[in-house]
């Protein structure tokens, strides 16, 4: 916003501010694919895809899956890891933060695919209308 303000004040051009923040950016662009390997290894945990089999049925056919022609159902996890027991990591983002019980997790699972979709907490309201980006 600054650079901005000083390209509009005639301060600085187009061309100055960018070749600044390329100057700027590059090393760090640098250092991030030099180290992609300990960022992958690093972030994985927080991608990986959870396992639901075991989880509990809340409400079928809540949503129309947008891979497949399938229902998502909703499920909820069972059995609740307390963030303290587990070193604060509980693959999911959690930052360890929290001593007391948290709540189970919840995700759209599509019986076709087997994919499932993290929910945040909350109540969850569907609708008869799909998006026209992500088809769900």
């Amino acid at each position: 916003e600054q650079d901005m303000n000083l390209i509009a004040a005639g301060q600085r051009n187009k061309n100055q501010v960018i070749s600044d923040w390329m100057a700027a950016m590059i090393p760090i662009y640098d250092k991030v694919v030099r180290m992609q390997g300990r960022i992958l290894e690093k972030m994985q945990p927080f991608f990986s895809r959870v396992n639901t089999n075991n989880w509990r049925m809340i409400r079928r056919g809540v949503s129309d899956c947008g891979h497949c022609p399938g229902k998502l159902d909703l499920k909820q996890q069972r059995e609740v890891v307390n963030v303290a027991n587990n070193g604060g990591n509980n693959g999911h983002g959690g930052n360890g933060n929290n001593n007391g019980p948290r709540e189970p997790q919840r995700a759209l699972v599509c019986s076709a695919c087997d994919e499932p979709i993290m929910m945040p907490r909350g109540e969850i309201t569907s609708y008869p209308l799909r998006c026209p980006i992500c088809t769900f």
